[in-house]
């Protein structure tokens, strides 16, 4: 199967929110992601980035309460070792995920 089939947007860019991919049914490596303030753990900052160390885990920026299985580290929510990858929630959750406060769980 083609990769784009297999995966989401972990963020969209929406108020400056950057685009990447998540694999389905499982969290994927860390990227760079947009700098808010403080960089979450693991992270460190370089120019409007915070960029994740050897150890670091996926980050998304908070909106609101961070989601099942995401834990809260400044402007950020850090996956947990049994987290599902997440996406913004814009109206409706897409097929194959539920809603979670401002995000959309991705279930498969």
């Amino acid at each position: 199967m083609p990769r784009f089939l297999r995966c989401l947007p972990r963020s969209l860019a929406i108020s400056g929110l950057s685009c990447s991919c998540w694999s389905w049914g499982a969290i994927a490596s860390p990227l760079p992601i947009e700098r808010q303030g403080s960089c979450p753990l693991g992270y460190y900052a370089s120019g409007s980035y915070c960029v994740p160390g050897r150890q670091a885990r996926p980050a998304v920026l908070k909106l609101g309460n961070c989601p099942v299985g995401w834990y809260a580290s400044g402007n950020y929510c850090l996956a947990s070792q049994t987290a599902r990858p997440v996406i913004p929630k814009l109206g409706s959750c897409p097929i194959g995920s539920y809603a979670n406060g401002n995000y959309c769980v991705l279930t498969r």
